[in-house]
């Protein structure tokens, strides 16, 4: 329970400086984190979002929100998000990271 309640404070703590500085994307990604550790997943996606709205390229907001939806049991999501994550890399030239993603996706798609 004093676990709980810390992660209460933290949360709190991290709502009033995501306030304070709120195009920082970084700032709804600990949110987000934190939401997540709490298990609450659904009201972790909103804030997550809101990471990616202000750094579209934010890898790591992308993989929280896959986490959010897989917790969320909505896998076909979960593959759009690294279908556009993988777009993402590609993007940019970054072919190691698409084809891991692209690999990442291969395994939800065929469990084996």
């Amino acid at each position: 329970m004093k676990f709980r309640g810390r992660l209460d404070q933290a949360l709190d703590l991290q709502a009033a400086l995501t306030a304070q500085l709120p195009n920082l994307p970084t700032n709804y990604l600990e949110e987000g984190e934190i939401l997540m550790a709490q298990g609450h997943p659904g009201e972790a996606l909103p804030v997550i979002q809101k990471a990616i709205g202000l750094d579209n390229y934010y890898e790591d907001a992308y993989l929280l929100k896959a986490k959010a939806l897989g917790l969320l049991g909505r896998k076909a999501e979960v593959i759009q998000v690294f279908r556009d994550l993988e777009a993402k890399y590609k993007s940019n030239g970054n072919l190691d990271k698409a084809a891991m993603v692209e690999n990442q996706i291969q395994k939800l798609q065929n469990p084996s």
